[in-house]
Protein backbone atom coordinates (compact mmCIF):
# COMPACT_ATOMS: atom_id res chain seq x y z
CA UNK A 1 0.00 0.00 0.00
CA UNK A 2 1.38 3.49 -0.94
CA UNK A 3 1.64 5.74 2.14
CA UNK A 4 2.34 8.95 0.09
CA UNK A 5 -0.49 11.25 -0.86
CA UNK A 6 -0.78 12.45 -4.49
CA UNK A 7 0.26 15.92 -3.31
CA UNK A 8 3.51 14.63 -1.74
CA UNK A 9 4.27 12.50 -4.82
CA UNK A 10 3.98 15.55 -7.07
CA UNK A 11 6.46 17.43 -4.83
CA UNK A 12 8.98 14.59 -5.04
CA UNK A 13 8.60 14.43 -8.82
CA UNK A 14 9.08 18.23 -9.07
CA UNK A 15 12.33 18.22 -7.09
CA UNK A 16 13.65 15.24 -9.05
CA UNK A 17 13.06 17.14 -12.30
CA UNK A 18 14.91 20.19 -10.96
CA UNK A 19 17.85 18.01 -9.86
CA UNK A 20 18.11 16.44 -13.33
CA UNK A 21 18.03 19.88 -14.94
CA UNK A 22 20.92 21.10 -12.77
CA UNK A 23 23.02 18.06 -13.74
CA UNK A 24 22.27 18.65 -17.41
CA UNK A 25 23.20 22.35 -17.20
CA UNK A 26 26.47 21.61 -15.37
CA UNK A 27 27.42 19.02 -18.00
CA UNK A 28 26.73 21.47 -20.82
CA UNK A 29 28.71 24.22 -19.13
CA UNK A 30 31.80 22.01 -18.84
CA UNK A 31 31.52 20.99 -22.47
CA UNK A 32 31.24 24.62 -23.56
CA UNK A 33 34.21 25.86 -21.50
CA UNK A 34 37.21 26.71 -23.70
CA UNK A 35 40.27 24.53 -23.22
CA UNK A 36 42.83 26.14 -20.94
CA UNK A 37 46.14 26.82 -22.64
CA UNK A 38 49.49 26.46 -20.84
CA UNK A 39 50.74 29.73 -19.36
CA UNK A 40 53.13 31.76 -21.52
CA UNK A 41 54.73 35.07 -20.77
CA UNK A 42 52.54 37.81 -22.15
CA UNK A 43 55.42 39.83 -23.65
CA UNK A 44 56.65 37.53 -26.39
CA UNK A 45 54.69 34.34 -25.75
CA UNK A 46 57.68 32.59 -24.16
CA UNK A 47 58.73 31.51 -20.69
CA UNK A 48 61.98 32.26 -18.86
CA UNK A 49 65.19 30.30 -18.29
CA UNK A 50 66.86 31.83 -15.21
CA UNK A 51 70.60 31.22 -14.82
CA UNK A 52 72.51 31.93 -11.59
CA UNK A 53 76.27 31.87 -11.08
CA UNK A 54 77.46 31.64 -7.45
CA UNK A 55 80.99 32.92 -6.78
CA UNK A 56 83.31 33.27 -3.78
CA UNK A 57 84.30 36.77 -2.62
CA UNK A 58 87.71 35.78 -1.27
CA UNK A 59 88.87 34.61 -4.72
CA UNK A 60 87.57 37.59 -6.67
CA UNK A 61 89.11 40.84 -7.83
CA UNK A 62 85.86 41.60 -9.63
CA UNK A 63 82.64 39.67 -10.10
CA UNK A 64 83.80 38.89 -13.65
CA UNK A 65 86.74 36.69 -12.64
CA UNK A 66 85.37 35.18 -9.44
CA UNK A 67 85.96 31.56 -8.49
CA UNK A 68 82.74 29.53 -8.44
CA UNK A 69 81.33 27.94 -5.31
CA UNK A 70 80.57 24.33 -6.18
CA UNK A 71 78.45 23.18 -3.23
CA UNK A 72 75.92 26.01 -2.93
CA UNK A 73 72.20 25.25 -2.75
CA UNK A 74 69.72 27.61 -4.42
CA UNK A 75 65.98 27.84 -3.67
CA UNK A 76 63.57 29.94 -5.69
CA UNK A 77 59.98 30.81 -4.78
CA UNK A 78 57.56 31.96 -7.46
CA UNK A 79 53.81 32.09 -6.85
CA UNK A 80 53.07 28.85 -4.95
CA UNK A 81 56.06 26.91 -6.29
CA UNK A 82 59.26 26.26 -4.32
CA UNK A 83 62.20 24.64 -6.13
CA UNK A 84 65.61 23.80 -4.63
CA UNK A 85 68.67 22.74 -6.63
CA UNK A 86 72.43 22.40 -6.11
CA UNK A 87 74.84 24.25 -8.38
CA UNK A 88 76.92 22.31 -10.89
CA UNK A 89 80.72 21.95 -10.94
CA UNK A 90 81.02 25.44 -12.44
CA UNK A 91 78.96 27.04 -9.70
CA UNK A 92 76.00 27.57 -12.04
CA UNK A 93 72.37 26.55 -11.88
CA UNK A 94 69.42 26.74 -14.29
CA UNK A 95 65.71 27.15 -13.59
CA UNK A 96 63.38 26.75 -16.57
CA UNK A 97 59.74 27.51 -17.39
CA UNK A 98 59.53 30.45 -14.99
CA UNK A 99 57.03 33.29 -15.26
CA UNK A 100 57.80 36.97 -15.69
CA UNK A 101 57.57 38.81 -12.38
CA UNK A 102 59.12 38.93 -8.93
CA UNK A 103 60.95 35.83 -7.69
CA UNK A 104 62.45 35.12 -4.26
CA UNK A 105 65.95 33.59 -4.35
CA UNK A 106 67.72 32.02 -1.35
CA UNK A 107 71.34 30.83 -1.63
CA UNK A 108 73.03 28.77 1.07
CA UNK A 109 76.53 27.34 1.35
CA UNK A 110 78.39 26.05 4.40
CA UNK A 111 81.03 28.51 5.55
CA UNK A 112 79.49 31.41 3.63
CA UNK A 113 76.84 34.05 4.22
CA UNK A 114 73.31 33.13 3.15
CA UNK A 115 72.03 35.46 0.43
CA UNK A 116 68.36 36.45 0.07
CA UNK A 117 67.21 38.28 -3.05
CA UNK A 118 63.98 39.46 -4.63
CA UNK A 119 64.60 39.47 -8.38
CA UNK A 120 62.39 41.00 -11.05
CA UNK A 121 62.43 38.53 -13.94
CA UNK A 122 61.56 40.91 -16.74
CA UNK A 123 63.00 41.33 -20.20
CA UNK A 124 62.00 43.60 -23.03
CA UNK A 125 64.53 42.45 -25.61
CA UNK A 126 63.93 39.50 -27.94
CA UNK A 127 67.66 39.02 -28.60
CA UNK A 128 67.97 36.89 -25.47
CA UNK A 129 65.45 34.26 -26.62
CA UNK A 130 67.14 30.89 -27.15
CA UNK A 131 66.40 28.08 -29.59
CA UNK A 132 63.94 26.54 -27.12
CA UNK A 133 61.84 29.72 -27.29
CA UNK A 134 62.83 30.75 -23.76
CA UNK A 135 64.06 34.14 -22.63
CA UNK A 136 67.39 33.94 -20.78
CA UNK A 137 67.95 36.04 -17.64
CA UNK A 138 71.07 35.68 -15.48
CA UNK A 139 72.36 36.84 -12.10
CA UNK A 140 75.87 36.61 -10.62
CA UNK A 141 75.73 36.37 -6.82
CA UNK A 142 78.82 36.67 -4.60
CA UNK A 143 78.90 34.87 -1.24
CA UNK A 144 81.15 36.08 1.56
CA UNK A 145 83.09 33.80 3.92
CA UNK A 146 81.86 33.70 7.51
CA UNK A 147 84.53 31.41 8.92
CA UNK A 148 88.04 30.16 8.22
CA UNK A 149 91.39 31.70 7.34
CA UNK A 150 90.06 33.87 4.52
CA UNK A 151 88.39 36.24 7.00
CA UNK A 152 90.18 39.50 7.73
CA UNK A 153 91.21 40.31 11.31
CA UNK A 154 90.79 43.85 12.63
CA UNK A 155 92.61 44.47 15.90
CA UNK A 156 93.78 47.33 18.08
CA UNK A 157 93.15 49.24 21.30
CA UNK A 158 90.22 51.21 22.70
CA UNK A 159 91.18 54.79 23.56
CA UNK A 160 89.52 57.92 24.96
CA UNK A 161 90.53 61.21 26.57
CA UNK A 162 88.87 60.86 29.96
CA UNK A 163 91.24 63.26 31.74
CA UNK A 164 90.47 66.89 30.98
CA UNK A 165 93.87 67.98 32.30
CA UNK A 166 95.65 66.37 29.36
CA UNK A 167 95.16 66.08 25.60
CA UNK A 168 96.40 62.53 25.43
CA UNK A 169 94.12 59.50 25.06
CA UNK A 170 94.14 56.77 27.66
CA UNK A 171 93.55 53.08 27.14
CA UNK A 172 90.02 52.02 28.09
CA UNK A 173 90.01 48.97 30.31
CA UNK A 174 86.20 48.66 30.21
CA UNK A 175 84.81 45.65 28.45
CA UNK A 176 83.02 47.05 25.40
CA UNK A 177 80.92 45.24 22.80
CA UNK A 178 82.05 46.00 19.22
CA UNK A 179 80.17 45.34 15.95
CA UNK A 180 81.21 45.05 12.31
CA UNK A 181 78.34 45.80 9.89
CA UNK A 182 78.31 45.84 6.09
CA UNK A 183 75.76 48.00 4.26
CA UNK A 184 73.58 46.78 1.41
CA UNK A 185 75.12 49.43 -0.85
CA UNK A 186 78.42 47.61 -0.53
CA UNK A 187 76.85 44.23 -1.30
CA UNK A 188 75.28 45.50 -4.51
CA UNK A 189 78.79 46.05 -5.91
CA UNK A 190 79.21 42.26 -5.93
CA UNK A 191 75.89 41.42 -7.63
CA UNK A 192 75.31 41.55 -11.38
CA UNK A 193 71.91 41.12 -13.06
CA UNK A 194 71.47 40.93 -16.83
CA UNK A 195 69.22 43.05 -19.01
CA UNK A 196 66.15 44.76 -17.54
CA UNK A 197 64.28 44.01 -14.35
CA UNK A 198 66.79 43.93 -11.53
CA UNK A 199 67.45 43.12 -7.89
CA UNK A 200 64.63 44.65 -5.87
CA UNK A 201 65.91 43.57 -2.47
CA UNK A 202 69.13 42.03 -1.18
CA UNK A 203 70.36 40.98 2.24
CA UNK A 204 72.90 38.57 3.68
CA UNK A 205 72.57 36.48 6.83
CA UNK A 206 75.39 35.76 9.32
CA UNK A 207 77.33 38.77 8.04
CA UNK A 208 77.38 40.98 11.18
CA UNK A 209 80.26 40.15 13.51
CA UNK A 210 80.67 41.02 17.20
CA UNK A 211 83.40 40.90 19.81
CA UNK A 212 84.14 42.27 23.29
CA UNK A 213 87.31 44.09 24.28
CA UNK A 214 89.35 42.71 27.17
CA UNK A 215 90.45 44.34 30.43
CA UNK A 216 93.70 45.46 28.80
CA UNK A 217 91.82 47.59 26.29
CA UNK A 218 92.54 45.30 23.33
CA UNK A 219 90.05 43.95 20.82
CA UNK A 220 90.06 41.77 17.73
CA UNK A 221 87.22 41.00 15.36
CA UNK A 222 87.12 38.69 12.33
CA UNK A 223 85.11 40.07 9.41
CA UNK A 224 84.11 38.93 5.88
CA UNK A 225 86.46 40.07 3.14
CA UNK A 226 86.82 40.22 -0.64
CA UNK A 227 89.91 40.25 -2.82
CA UNK A 228 88.84 43.62 -4.22
CA UNK A 229 88.16 44.89 -0.69
CA UNK A 230 84.94 44.82 1.33
CA UNK A 231 84.05 47.90 3.37
CA UNK A 232 82.56 47.35 6.81
CA UNK A 233 81.54 49.85 9.47
CA UNK A 234 82.73 49.53 13.06
CA UNK A 235 80.34 50.38 15.89
CA UNK A 236 80.56 50.04 19.67
CA UNK A 237 78.33 50.44 22.68
CA UNK A 238 78.45 53.73 24.52
CA UNK A 239 80.57 54.01 27.68
CA UNK A 240 79.91 55.73 30.99
CA UNK A 241 83.07 56.87 32.75
CA UNK A 242 82.92 59.12 35.82
CA UNK A 243 79.33 60.20 34.98
CA UNK A 244 80.35 61.09 31.43
CA UNK A 245 79.26 59.28 28.27
CA UNK A 246 81.59 58.38 25.41
CA UNK A 247 80.78 57.03 21.96
CA UNK A 248 82.68 55.74 18.95
CA UNK A 249 82.24 57.91 15.81
CA UNK A 250 81.19 56.08 12.68
CA UNK A 251 84.24 54.63 10.98
CA UNK A 252 84.86 52.15 8.18
CA UNK A 253 87.51 49.60 7.30
CA UNK A 254 88.21 47.96 3.95
CA UNK A 255 88.96 44.27 4.47
CA UNK A 256 90.94 41.87 2.33
CA UNK A 257 91.21 38.06 2.75
CA UNK A 258 93.88 36.68 5.10
CA UNK A 259 94.80 40.24 6.17
CA UNK A 260 95.38 41.64 9.66
CA UNK A 261 94.36 45.28 9.97
CA UNK A 262 95.60 47.32 12.96
CA UNK A 263 93.11 49.99 13.97
CA UNK A 264 92.71 51.76 17.29
CA UNK A 265 89.17 52.84 18.18
CA UNK A 266 89.03 56.32 19.70
CA UNK A 267 85.94 57.21 21.74
CA UNK A 268 84.88 60.83 22.25
CA UNK A 269 82.74 62.48 24.87
CA UNK A 270 79.09 63.16 24.01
Amino acid sequence: MNNFSPHVSKKILFFNLIFLQIIAMTSCTKKNEPEKKPYTDDIYGVKIRYVLSIVAAENSLTKDDSISIRNAEVTIVQNDSIVTKQVNERGMIYFENLFAGNTIVNIKCEGYSTANLIVNLALTDTTMIDSGNMRIISTIVTLFPTEGESLAKITGKLLANTDTTTIENEILTNQVKIFSIISNDEFFKFIDHSISGGILNLNYENITKTTTSNNSGNYEIFVPAALSGLKSYIYANELEISSKYYYLPKDSVKSYPFQTIYKDLVFIEK
